[in-house]
C-alpha cells in the first residue's frame, strides 16, 4: 500500500493527476463496474487502463448496456493491446488455441450481439438458466459461431472459458 501510495505521488510529481486505479471503490458493484472503468479510460496511460480493464472484465455484469462504447473500443485494439486483458496464464491458454476457433453465446434475441461467448457449449447453454440472465418471457437461444484466435481476447477466472469476440462469423442459431 505505501508503494502504491508512493507511485501516485511520483506520478503527481511528474505532472499526471492522480487517478481512481481501483474500480472497487464504494457504491462501485458489478453493474455499474464498466461505467467507472470506461470512465478511467482518458485518465490513465492505455496500458495500465488495459490491464485494469481485463482484470475487472469477468466481475462486470449488463455489458450489453455499454455495447456501443466497447465496440468502438475493442475493434481497434492489436493483438498486443488484446494480449494486456488477459493474464499470463490466458495468454498461454490463448496461444494454445486453433487459427479459427469455434465458439458458443447462451442468449436471447435482445442480447444475441454480446461480446461474451464461450469455448464450452455446456457452459453458454447454461447462461440462459442462470437466475440473473434468465428471461421468461423470452425465447432463449444457443448460438455457435466462428472466430480468429487473433481477434479475441480469453478470460479463464470464472470457469466459463470465456472469449471477448466481435467479430463472430457463420453464427447460427442451435
Amino acid at each position: 500500500a505505501n508503494a502504491d501510495r508512493q507511485g501516485d505521488r511520483d506520478a503527481t510529481e511528474r505532472g499526471r493527476p492522480e487517478v481512481m486505479t481501483d474500480p472497487y471503490g464504494p457504491g462501485v458493484g458489478s453493474y455499474n463496474r464498466m461505467e467507472v472503468l470506461l470512465g478511467n479510460l482518458h485518465h490513465m496511460p492505455i496500458e495500465d487502463w488495459l490491464i485494469q480493464f481485463g482484470e475487472a472484465w469477468s466481475a462486470c455484469d449488463n455489458i450489453g448496456l455499454y455495447w456501443a462504447d466497447l465496440n468502438e473500443l475493442i475493434p481497434g485494439m492489436s493483438r498486443q493491446q488484446l494480449d494486456l486483458l488477459m493474464t499470463d496464464q490466458e495468454r498461454e491458454f490463448h496461444r494454445q488455441l486453433p487459427d479459427r476457433v469455434q465458439v458458443w453465446r447462451g442468449c436471447y434475441e435482445f442480447n444475441a450481439d454480446g461480446l461474451s461467448w464461450s469455448l464450452s457449449r455446456e457452459i453458454a447453454a447454461g447462461f440462459t438458466r442462470l437466475g440473473r440472465y434468465h428471461h421468461p418471457e423470452h425465447e432463449p437461444m444457443l448460438l455457435s459461431g466462428w472466430v480468429n484466435r487473433d481477434e479475441i481476447a480469453v478470460k479463464l477466472d470464472r470457469d466459463e472459458q470465456e472469449v471477448i469476440a466481435w467479430n463472430v462469423a457463420d453464427v447460427t442459431r442451435i
